[in-house]
């Protein structure tokens, strides 16, 4: 998941800090809707976009997406 993520947020210029807000990393409103895309194709659960607009950090939405993952099983 994190190396998807980083292809939505990086600038090729080394690793992303998967703790800072998501404004910290320079994700805009286009970059948030694509990583709502992305996460709901790949592992079927739409975190809402206005909480990915709202500056979850990384670390935050994948432990979003850990937690709905487990209670889907």
């Amino acid at each position: 998941m994190a190396g998807g993520i980083n292809e939505f947020c990086s600038e090729g210029e080394g690793a992303l800090d998967y703790a800072a807000d998501d404004d910290a990393e320079g994700v805009h409103s286009l970059a948030a809707v694509s990583l709502y895309n992305w996460l709901g194709q790949e592992t079927g659960i739409y975190i809402p976009l206005v909480d990915l607009l709202q500056g979850l950090s990384i670390e935050k939405i994948a432990t979003l997406v850990y937690n709905k993952l487990n209670e889907k099983e």
